[in-house]
């Protein structure tokens, strides 16, 4: 028992070097001190900031939690869970300005790896924040899970990603509660001319108002990206006309409604009316119909309110049970000199944040890693967790492969459990005792036949350490 607790040991500490070894390495290609000095995180007195803040960066790679890896020591942090309370609940730290930052620097350095010619492009959709236990949290609200079709308690994170069609980062978020909560912001005592109040104010508001304030600090943070791209629940003509004024083209898909109506042939007409007017294409072409068409402003059916050129894409749905309904989805472009293909290919992008999404909840401990009812932490530990997956899209870049992110996870957060070493062990025994058993002359070669095998599968990791340990790979050097 006393040599398992020895490997198992060692195999914590070289573990635990991978892990901080790659960290810093990200820390200093992107000056992660200077991007947290900027978001005003800063500390009078005590553990540094950037000391804390790479503490709880590397809790999801190490598989522990807050709780597990200050209660049982599991790791050297030096410093107690009321520090790290502490620092994710300062009003003072902007996360949203440090994700900005962060993440520019990101978005240039993978801009460096692509020709001026590839699009890129924005990506916004927003995913369940649930914290059905703490009823108790500030600002938690009843929202709607239209997927699962069921209520749950907690908020609505609206997300604002870039993507060149490769790689897919977050570049900024919001925490929106509902505009119930409003009356109780309003009760509450804080000064409203503080960034505490401002924060909890957007997180009340609509989620198309955000959305506008989310790309105004993208812009300012120094992205260059002319489109945008949402699914149908964002897609409203008074956010499109906004978009247009902040110099930004959309591809969004469009609801088969009655309020959204389009000049075609000299009078106002619905989607399915203009489907219905029109002749499809003939064959397996990709898409049924396109239409250049101009949408009406404000939804109603005022002439002069025309003044957005759109192009429409009618898709044919690939899926079985649409196929047989003859049933389609529209695709809308602002950009109408964008041919029928781009505008399909471009709009396939957008899958790439529901990826990312699955790789935080899956992996990153998405909503379940932070217990806190304070609005503060629950923020900042969002940015915590947006922040690893900037890393581990650093990690797969790097390695110019087509894994997943999952499988970047798990290289990154390698544990050294092949082979097992309980396993390794009695099967190493079980080999010597049956071959001292048989013949005993060939007992010595079997055994460093054994061994040499068992050393020849040790991870990369403990094979380094034993070298620098001046330790011989083989029994023959011995």
């Amino acid at each position: 028992m006393k040599t398992l607790s020895c490997f198992r040991s060692f195999e914590k500490d070289v573990s635990q070097d991978h892990i901080g070894e790659m960290t810093l390495r990200f820390q200093k290609t992107f000056a992660l001190h200077r991007a947290l000095k900027i978001a005003h995180a800063n500390k009078e007195q005590g553990i540094p900031v950037l000391r804390v803040f790479s503490y709880l960066f590397a809790l999801a790679f190490r598989n522990l939690s807050l709780y597990r890896a200050v209660q049982f020591d599991e790791s050297e942090g030096g410093f107690g869970k009321d520090v790290c309370h502490r620092f994710l609940k300062s009003p003072t730290t902007d996360w949203q300005l440090f994700l900005n930052v962060l993440s520019s620097r990101v978005m240039r350095w993978l801009s460096a790896l692509t020709s001026d010619e590839r699009k890129e492009t924005f990506i916004i959709d927003d995913t369940s924040y649930k914290r059905n236990r703490a009823r108790r949290g500030e600002l938690i609200a009843r929202q709607y899970d239209h997927c699962l079709h069921e209520y749950y308690l907690g908020f609505r994170c609206l997300c604002l990603a870039w993507s060149d069609g490769n790689t897919t980062i977050p570049v900024d978020y919001a925490l929106l509660s509902s505009e119930k909560q409003r009356g109780a912001l309003e009760a509450s005592r804080l000064d409203r001319r503080s960034r505490k109040f401002r924060v909890r104010s957007e997180a009340v508001m609509k989620a198309t108002t955000v959305v506008l304030r989310l790309l105004k600090r993208a812009v300012k943070a120094g992205f260059k990206t002319q489109y945008v791209m949402f699914d149908s629940w964002f897609t409203c003509p008074s956010l499109l006309s906004e978009l247009a004024k902040l110099g930004l083209k959309t591809i969004c898909m469009v609801k088969q409604g009655e309020k959204m109506l389009y000049s075609f042939n000299g009078q106002l007409a619905p989607i399915k009316t203009i489907y219905a007017q029109n002749c499809k294409r003939r064959g397996r072409s990709k898409y049924l119909l396109s239409v250049e068409t101009t949408l009406c402003k404000k939804g109603t059916k005022n002439e002069e309110s025309l003044s957005i050129p759109v192009k429409l894409v009618f898709v044919r749905n690939t899926e079985a049970k649409a196929r047989k309904a003859k049933n389609y989805f529209v695709l809308l472009s602002t950009d109408t000199t964008l041919s029928e293909e781009e505008i399909i290919q471009l709009y396939q992008r957008r899958w790439s944040i529901e990826v990312f999404f699955q790789v935080c909840k899956t992996y990153l401990r998405f909503a379940k890693e932070s217990r806190g009812v304070s609005y503060d932490s629950m923020r900042a530990y969002i940015a915590v967790e947006f922040a690893r997956y900037l890393m581990l899209a650093w990690l797969q870049r790097m390695n110019t492969d087509d894994r997943t992110m999952g499988e970047i996870f798990y290289r990154y957060a390698e544990e050294l459990k092949e082979p097992d070493w309980l396993t390794a062990l009695k099967e190493l025994l079980r080999v010597i005792f049956e071959s001292a058993s048989e013949n005993i002359e060939t007992f010595a070669a079997n055994v460093t036949k054994q061994v040499e095998r068992f050393l020849a599968q040790l991870p990369s990791q403990v094979m380094k350490r034993l070298q620098e340990m001046g330790c011989p790979q083989t029994l023959s050097a011995v």
